[in-house]
């Protein structure tokens, strides 16, 4: 090869030359090839620590200004791993990219077991652990808005005790039924929890949860059959690990509602509003006629100067936190992990919270070389409290009681597995 030419990558350092510092800016030119020697199209070049920067053309070649005092190309394409590669001496700079099999042997759960994410045909998205509990929420779903691509969440509404609408693709139902909790089910997608089909996700902690994997098209969601119609999301939840017994703590705490009211008139300055009012539908003309705007219980109130700024008497800064402990360990035949949680939400209305407490364990043991059995259990405490609403008979009472009633949620996942499958 020609003393002109050199290949270079991260790993390699220049041999026997020292980098000297560029006094003028140069042009350094060179073409970028993969690790079986063909030409890559469109790797992006970048000098390190400024906007200068080009793309390979079709036979994988690049041409780039280096600025004075610059000698660091920073060299990246989709698939590959980020160099970043000195500059010599020369003005001809070969450089062979290396690829990046990391993310295509993450381990993504599928319908009938795991896959890598190079082997995947059909639509799947895969969240971990430490981007679900990025977000302060009261479950794991609402933590997932904007990270998935055609997962669309959305919040029913401003309240503590209000849940999410979930649709994967956009609605495949003109029906809008909804739950007594003001979920749209008529297109929510199959949930399945450790391998067990249904279970609330809200009654996990987000961060019990290990990964979720939202499964989008038919191909994916087929072995469900029409219960699958909707997508599927697969949530996946920690489990214990052979080791020492390890303790963890997640927490957090913030404020609800910083929305901007306008100030509440009172005294003179009401008054003045409601006679400017008044007059200009001619009911009014001087302060003699004060009393014909107001009912008696109004006019009395003002003679007796009690006023009420509503806005103070209904809305106040909420507050949510969330505290989460978390113990696991184990032998090399068995492994078992405890959590208890607890989670607050104060609306930004008055008498409207959430408190909810949790309390999971898990254990697995291995019978032998093939079988390995294990037991779940999930128990949830809800205590709700929101505002009344202005609603009369029997069925909207009923529907009150429901949602104000405490909830407990307590399910079993027992579940056997060969090891050798």
């Amino acid at each position: 090869m020609p003393s002109a030419f050199s290949y270079a990558n991260a790993s390699d350092p220049v041999a026997g030359e020292l980098v000297q510092s560029i006094q003028q800016g140069r042009t350094v030119t060179g073409k970028i090839i993969d690790d079986t020697g063909e030409p890559l199209i469109g790797v992006s070049v970048l000098v390190k620590g400024t906007t200068v920067g080009t793309i390979t053309d079709f036979d994988g070649n690049y041409s780039l200004e280096v600025p004075s005092g610059k000698n660091v190309l920073v060299v990246s394409y989709i698939g590959y791993k980020t160099q970043d590669v000195t500059v010599g001496k020369g003005n001809q700079l070969n450089i062979k990219m290396e690829a990046d099999t990391q993310a295509l042997d993450e381990v993504v759960v599928v319908g009938y077991g795991v896959m890598k994410k190079r082997d995947l045909t059909g639509s799947i998205a895969s969240v971990k652990a430490a981007d679900i509990v990025k977000s302060p929420a009261s479950n794991a779903m609402e933590a997932l808005q904007g990270q998935v691509p055609g997962l669309d969440i959305v919040r029913n509404s401003g309240k503590a005790t209000s849940g999410v609408t979930i649709n994967i693709r956009g609605q495949r139902s003109l029906s809008d039924v909804k739950d007594e909790f003001g979920n749209n089910v008529a297109n929510a997608p199959l949930f399945i929890i450790d391998g067990m089909q249904g279970g609330d996700f809200s009654d996990i902690a987000p961060a019990d949860i290990e990964s979720i994997e939202v499964l989008k098209d038919a191909s994916s969601t087929a072995i469900y059959g029409s219960q699958g119609a909707n997508g599927v999301i697969i949530i996946t939840t920690k489990k214990g690990a052979q080791g020492k017994t390890k303790f963890s703590y997640n927490g957090y705490f913030g404020v609800n509602g910083w929305a901007q009211y306008p100030d509440m008139l009172s005294g003179e300055d009401y008054m003045q509003v409601r006679r400017e009012a008044a007059r200009t539908g001619g009911q009014w003309s001087s302060t003699a006629d004060d009393q014909k705007l107001f009912t008696v219980e109004e006019w009395q109130a003002i003679q007796n100067g009690d006023w009420t700024n509503w806005v103070d008497e209904v809305l106040h800064t909420g507050l949510v936190q969330s505290h989460q402990v978390t113990a696991s360990g184990g032998t090399e035949k068995t492994t078992a992990m405890l959590s208890a949680g607890y989670y607050q939400e104060k609306g930004s209305f008055k008498n409207d919270k959430m408190d909810k407490y949790n309390l999971r364990m898990n254990i697995e043991h291995k019978l032998g070389k093939t079988v390995k059995v294990g037991a779940t259990t999930q128990i949830t405490h809800y205590a709700q409290d929101e505002r009344a609403r202005m609603c009369y008979g029997v069925p909207q009472l009923m529907h009150l009681l429901v949602k104000r009633m405490m909830k407990m949620a307590k399910w079993w996942n027992i579940h056997w597995e060969r090891m050798d499958r």
